[in-house]
């Protein structure tokens, strides 16, 4: 079968520029004498001649006329096959929700900028002046608005320098009430801005700490007293320590039955190599796969090894 043809326009072979000027010159050459040396001389410096003029060189040779490797770019669109020779340098459209950035661009979009900063700078001049002068900003205000404007603003910078404090010590480390100090009178004051009465409970504690430090001066006691006093309170302190360690059970009598009765249920496990009475695994003692089959060369005595 032949393919039919689609159209009636005629496509010739597409033959590169070097090869068609290779072409020519290997022509030339067949037609010159091959016994005259000079011809063939000058034919074959017209083939170079005309091989260098026509070949495209290539991208390495570019690199090492241009400041060899790291300094020399490839430009990608040298090779696109456009049109025109100018769109080759031609910006790529930034698209952006299905337009185009470039329609919307002002070119006066700089001076208009320019023109921005300006005034603001004559305003910024401007205030400064008026500051200068003692032109107040709020003269305008009644005296009750003043007094408001002047609450905002201290507010604010309340705010401000307790957010700083806050961020200076945000990943340090928190110090208790009892660490922080402070007097009974700032405590008082404290409960006081909360509504809280503690005058009363502020002369309770002092006479308290009176109390205690007046005891503790007359307290006259000789090395034999003192001497009890710390036996007994390392007696307290084993038994409270022995009844932490044996909680829940009436008794120490209890508690070392139940380790009896725990270690004698434990030996039955121990016995059957078992960990609980739910273990139900079985170890083969000897496998099939060991002693089963065709022996082989080893000796008798590490057989099943």
């Amino acid at each position: 079968t032949m393919p039919k043809p689609r159209d009636n326009r005629d496509r010739t072979p597409f033959i590169p520029d070097t090869v068609r000027a290779q072409q020519q010159v290997a022509e030339a050459v067949m037609k010159t004498d091959d016994d005259d040396e000079e011809m063939s001389a000058e034919a074959r410096r017209m083939v170079q001649e005309m091989a260098q003029a026509v070949r495209r060189k290539t991208q390495k040779e570019i690199m090492q006329e241009s400041g060899g490797a790291g300094v020399y770019a490839m430009n990608y669109r040298d090779h696109w096959m456009l049109r025109e020779e100018d769109w080759k340098s031609d910006h790529v459209p930034e698209i952006m929700d299905g337009k185009n950035v470039a329609d919307y661009y002002d070119p006066d979009i700089m001076a208009k900028l320019d023109e921005l900063e300006r005034e603001e700078e004559e305003m910024i001049a401007g205030y400064e002046e008026g500051k200068e002068l003692g032109m107040a900003e709020d003269e305008d205000l009644t005296e009750e608005q003043q007094a408001q404007v002047a609450a905002i603003r201290e507010k604010k910078s309340k705010i401000v320098v307790k957010r700083r404090i806050a961020r200076g010590t945000m990943n340090n480390a928190r110090l208790s009430r009892r660490a922080k100090g402070g007097t009974a009178e700032e405590f008082v004051e404290e409960l006081g801005e909360l509504g809280v009465d503690a005058t009363e409970a502020a002369k309770d504690a002092s006479s308290r700490r009176a109390r205690s430090r007046s005891r503790k001066r007359s307290s006259s006691r000789g090395p034999m007293e003192e001497e009890e006093e710390d036996a007994e309170k390392k007696r307290k302190r084993s038994a409270s320590r022995a009844l932490s360690q044996g909680a829940g059970y009436r008794s120490v009598k209890q508690k070392v039955d139940a380790e009896k009765s725990a270690k004698r249920v434990q030996r039955e496990f121990k016995k059957s190599e078992r960990t609980a009475e739910s273990d139900r695994k079985i170890a083969v003692k000897r496998p099939k796969h060991l002693f089963s089959g065709k022996r082989d060369i080893r000796k008798a005595s590490t057989q099943g090894r």
